[in-house]
């Protein structure tokens, strides 16, 4: 069977490229963490453009214009009631973003292009807090950099969809919106109800497999 590993006698698998992925990337309506990247970019760096940066000359004024204009707030409000880290970027034949400013080091080709955020009211409405400690707000810097990186996988096409067949091509079972690597994704848990195998033994098979684009 083309494209497919056989994952026992009678089972095989074949994982394809989600070409939909990019349908994932949204604005910040009911989302917890948001990407603010530099307006007028010709990748999607993020969550939505700063539309309040046109006139700005560094990144700090171009995040302070942005909370001012979406929340009427002042920097030291943002300071009360933000939590946020810089987002960078490298753009080159493709474009991967992250919180770490390690892959910014090519002053061509890379920089900070924006920050990903959250609010202090959001957090304690969606966590049933009444104030965001110390602890909280680790954990919560936590999240923003996940976040990112669930970001950068599906910017980097890396969303799957995956096919269990039968000997005569017949569909068993099969589901998208994996994001991430394969062996980590979840499919491997999705499989294991279909088979009797370990997961080890999924991930090993999962290893030998092309997928497809």
């Amino acid at each position: 069977m083309e494209n497919a590993v056989q994952i026992t006698e009678k089972i095989f698998l074949k994982v394809y490229q989600d070409n939909e992925g990019h349908r994932l990337i949204g604005d910040d309506d009911g989302q917890l963490a948001t990407i603010v990247y530099k307006g007028g970019s010709h990748y999607t760096l993020g969550d939505k453009p700063n539309r309040y940066d046109s006139e700005c000359d560094n990144h700090e004024d171009a995040m302070y214009a942005y909370f001012k204009g979406e929340y009427g707030y002042s920097p030291s409000d943002v300071e009360k009631n933000v939590i946020w880290l810089p987002v960078y970027a490298y753009v080159h034949s493709g474009a991967t973003i992250s919180t770490d400013c390690s892959i910014a080091s090519c002053r061509w080709d890379s920089g900070r292009s924006g920050f990903v955020y959250t609010t202090k009211d959001k957090i304690r409405k969606a966590r049933g807090c009444k104030r965001v400690s110390p602890q909280i707000k680790t954990l919560e810097e936590a999240f923003l950099r996940c976040h990112v990186k669930t970001f950068d996988h599906i910017l980097n096409g890396e969303v799957y969809w995956y096919e269990l067949l039968d000997e005569e091509e017949n569909d068993i079972d099969s589901c998208g919106g994996f994001i991430g690597d394969l062996q980590t994704c979840g499919i491997v848990d999705c499989i294991t109800s279909h088979v009797d195998l370990t997961e080890d033994q999924i991930k090993e098979k999962l290893s030998e497999l092309e997928v497809i684009y």
